[in-house]
């Protein structure tokens, strides 16, 4: 790597992380009446994605889901947007990519992509990851995501339940 691309990313780092704290200023500003707006879902899998997506969409009131299949395209993609997720939903396996969903959030909060106080939650088929996730302050959620979860530990706007 040269040392002008070194210096570059040094500044896009900065430059991320100081945006970052001015969002966290505004975000403590309006913390009571803060509820969940955006969402950043990856999973490889679409049936999964798209029961996830379904679900929150017909219970609450969320304005963005982003959908990603592979952790490696929400990496490029924040690297390249101005985008606070409020919510991360992440598959812990995939057959696409190296990463592991756990590997993806550490990643994403270590290079200021996310901040720190973003809720993960890492969406898995089986119940081995949870002593992992537990000292990371990151949920483990069993696939598929229930009302009864959204409900309980997200406090999501879920208004519109009663008619679910």
């Amino acid at each position: 790597m040269s040392a002008i691309s070194s210096t570059s990313k040094n500044h896009n780092n900065s430059l991320r992380r100081t945006i970052l704290e001015k969002f966290d200023k505004i975000d403590a500003i309006f913390a009571e009446t803060k509820s969940i707006q955006n969402i950043i879902l990856v999973d490889d899998d679409n049936t999964s994605n798209n029961l996830t997506k379904a679900l929150i969409y017909r219970i609450s009131d969320i304005a963005n889901i982003l959908v990603f299949k592979k952790p490696e395209d929400v990496i490029s993609y924040l690297e390249s947007h101005i985008f606070k997720p409020d919510l991360l939903l992440v598959d812990y396996n995939f057959n696409n990519s190296p990463l592991s969903g756990m590997e993806l959030i550490d990643k994403l909060k270590k290079s200021y992509l996310i901040d720190y106080n973003t809720k993960s939650v890492i969406l898995t088929a089986g119940s081995n990851v949870e002593k992992e996730c537990e000292c990371k302050d990151v949920d483990v959620v069993l696939k598929p995501l229930s009302t009864d979860y959204l409900k309980k530990h997200l406090n999501l706007d879920i208004s519109r339940l009663e008619k679910f």
